[in-house]
């Protein structure tokens, strides 16, 4: 439940925080102007800008749609329908004639107001004057007529065309008053029969509209933007923007899409952070610093990239992943990089292009830069940076066939200033955030190993003894380290500065002390325990004091654990004391990571080797198995990640660390001078 809140925590603060970077202008607004206003003063560009003008390019598309012909469908049903049409009204029309029942006029009445006819009153007359078999061809007549015409494509626009030629296609025999009649009915059931399709006619506009690409525009510095008196037009207003010159009126629907967007991102990182990096969540400094990273990454890029196609591809996105897993882990720095991505695409262009460029080159600054010990490393990094981004931008620009030289120069130079910045933010910003935050770097741990160090002085001055175990422990620890992939700087340093407790009371350790003399024989072994087990205590002070970092003092108050200091537990035994293994141990904690296990470990089989009177292979093997087994048994190494198969490799990297160490070594004989030589020996005294 904890993890829960402070995973909620964390997204509230960074969907908060981007929320008012993405949302806010802020650059200064000077001038407030709508559309149609008019301009009380001259308006110049204070800086140069390029930028993607909206309005150019939805005038382009516009007129690239508008140029697209209407795209008709053709229904050959409508024939048929017309045809019929016709019929049903020569049926009416015959029995109008044919009826008794009516009179002329009646007739004509009836005619006239039938529907859709065509007919005019002259018509209507003539239709009533003829004679049964004329008006049988008649309808026969007007419907070859139709029939013929309706065959072929006749757009709205072609109709008048074709109602005007029905003249030249009547056949021969017709008497004036019947080819009236029927050039009337005919005209009136010929209609287009192509229409209109609304649905295939916008789909090629919009791919027309498409195929438009984004009018990029620059107004150079001290450019007129609007001249004192001129009218406020939409581009106008959209160059006030794109300098910082407009109003900055709050638009809710960007809000509201931005504010979406900075909260789902936000969400996504909250919950990978919680399942795979809950140490992050937990820590108030370590998702501060991911908050900062981030947040200060989108304002850096709102201040620079928009307006600015170029200013994209130099936009060193990658130092916050490479930043991120420095400080706090890789994957803590995948996350940042995802999150990243999608923040600068709503920032940026939006293209899937610029997506791409961020991923790629914030990937590989993040593979690169995982060794932090070396300023090198960064800068090799940074190589890497430039060379993925100018690949992925080369993969895109093969699409587009844009393979036109000074462009593919300028694009190397950009993706090469990416790579540098990135390499050189993140060597400048990595010990002064690694201090502000309390997180160990790699330079900071270097800068420790330094012999000359105040406490490594101290050390090799005041207790030589404990100074030359420690490098020793270093070594052997480094190299097991270096076999499960632990941090090696890490350990090699927490084995520098282990011990270095004993500077209080150096006296009271074996190491330190005159063979023959040991102080413990004259004092109770509960004042003797008290005596060693001060020596962490008394390290953390000196490490609060001198202000080592928190991983390398969690290293000396983890070293020894809860274990038992057995030799003067089993002598208050021995001497008949009422004493409980509990006041013989080590306050602990027990080793929590890779790195404390490992120092645990190397320092115990290097204080038993030390005191073992044979050292021969199977002997130094036998005493690392013995005393690895020893502390699993204890339950010592239960709080720290080591699976079995690292413990194994560990206990090898031992071996073979304490077998250089003790090797055998060949006896030379003694050497004598050359003058030595010549001469035989003797017993005699006297010598030339």
């Amino acid at each position: 439940m904890h993890l829960l809140a402070r995973a909620l925590l964390f997204w509230a603060v960074l969907s908060v925080s981007l929320l008012l970077t993405l949302g806010i202008q802020f650059l200064p607004a000077q001038f407030q102007l709508r559309e149609g206003e008019v301009a009380r003063q001259t308006i110049k560009s204070p800086r140069r800008v390029q930028f993607v003008s909206q309005v150019l390019t939805n005038q382009a598309r516009d007129e690239a749609a508008a140029r697209v012909a209407d795209i008709y469908a053709y229904d050959p049903a409508l024939a048929t329908q017309q045809v019929q049409k016709l019929r049903n009204l020569g049926d009416q029309i015959t029995t109008i004639r044919q009826s008794t029942n009516l009179t002329d006029a009646e007739k004509q009445a009836q005619l006239s107001r039938l529907p859709d006819t065509g007919l005019s009153s002259e018509g209507v007359t003539a239709v009533l004057r003829l004679s049964e078999a004329e008006w049988n061809q008649v309808r026969n007549e007007t419907v070859r007529l139709v029939s013929e015409a309706m065959r072929s494509r006749i757009t709205s626009e072609q109709v008048g065309a074709v109602r005007e030629q029905l003249p030249m296609q009547l056949s021969p025999g017709l008497s004036p008053l019947q080819a009236r009649v029927v050039l009337e009915l005919a005209r009136a059931y010929i209609i287009p029969n192509l229409t209109i399709d609304p649905a295939q006619t916008e789909a090629a506009r919009e791919a027309a509209r498409r195929r438009v690409e984004p009018v990029v525009i620059t107004v150079e510095a001290g450019e007129v933007i609007l001249r004192d008196g001129e009218v406020a037009t939409p581009l106008a207003l959209e160059k006030l923007a794109a300098t910082g010159l407009s109003s900055g009126s709050i638009d809710l629907y960007q809000l509201g899409s931005v504010g979406l967007i900075a909260a789902s991102l936000s969400a996504a990182l909250s919950l990978y952070l919680a399942v795979f990096e809950p140490r992050t969540v937990l820590s108030v400094r370590r998702f501060g610093l991911l908050v900062i990273l981030l947040v200060g990454a989108i304002l850096a890029a709102r201040l620079t990239i928009p307006g600015r196609p170029y200013y994209e591809l130099a936009f060193p996105a990658a130092a916050v992943p490479m930043l991120a897993g420095a400080l706090l882990g890789p994957g803590v720095g995948l996350g940042s990089l995802f999150a990243l991505t999608g923040l600068l695409t709503v920032v940026g262009s939006g293209t899937p292009q610029f997506a791409v460029y961020c991923l790629v080159t914030g990937m590989m600054g993040l593979l690169a830069a995982q060794s932090t010990s070396r300023t090198q490393h960064f800068f090799l990094a940074g190589l890497g940076v430039a060379v993925a981004g100018l690949a992925a931008t080369l993969g895109f620009r093969l699409i587009a066939r844009d393979l036109e030289p000074m462009s593919l120069g300028i694009l190397a130079f950009l993706c090469t200033v990416n790579g540098l910045l990135s390499a050189a933010l993140t060597v400048g910003s990595l010990a002064v955030l690694g201090h502000i935050f309390g997180i160990t770097t790699g330079s900071h741990l270097l800068e420790l190993a330094d012999p000359n160090q105040p406490l490594l002085r101290r050390l090799l001055a005041e207790a030589p003894g404990t100074y030359y175990h420690s490098l020793i422990v270093g070594n052997l620890a480094e190299r097991a380290a270096e076999a499960v992939n632990a941090d090696k700087l890490l350990v090699r340093v927490g084995a520098y500065y282990h011990d270095v407790g004993k500077l209080v009371r150096p006296g009271f350790y074996t190491e330190n002390q005159v063979p023959g003399e040991n102080i413990h024989d004259r004092l109770d072994p509960r004042v003797s325990v008290e005596l060693i087990r001060a020596h962490v205590t008394d390290g953390l002070e000196l490490a609060r004091r001198h202000r080592l970092p928190g991983r390398v003092r969690d290293l000396i108050a983890e070293h020894h654990g809860t274990t038992l200091v057995q030799y003067f537990y089993h002598r208050a035994k021995e001497l008949g004391l009422n004493v409980s293994p509990e006041e013989f141990r080590y306050p602990g904690p027990k080793p929590r990571s890779k790195e404390a296990a490992i120092l645990m470990l190397a320092d115990t089989v290097e204080a038993t080797a030390r005191s073992a009177r044979s050292h021969t292979p199977e002997e130094l093997d036998a005493i690392v198995d013995r005393m690895v087994a020893l502390r699993i048994a204890e339950g010592q190494l239960d709080e720290c990640d080591l699976t079995l198969g690292d413990i194994e490799r560990i206990k090898q990297a031992l071996k073979e660390g304490l077998r250089g160490i003790y090797h055998p070594r060949t006896e030379y004989p003694a050497l004598k001078t050359p003058r030595q030589q010549e001469l035989p020996e003797t017993h005699d005294t006297e010598r030339p």
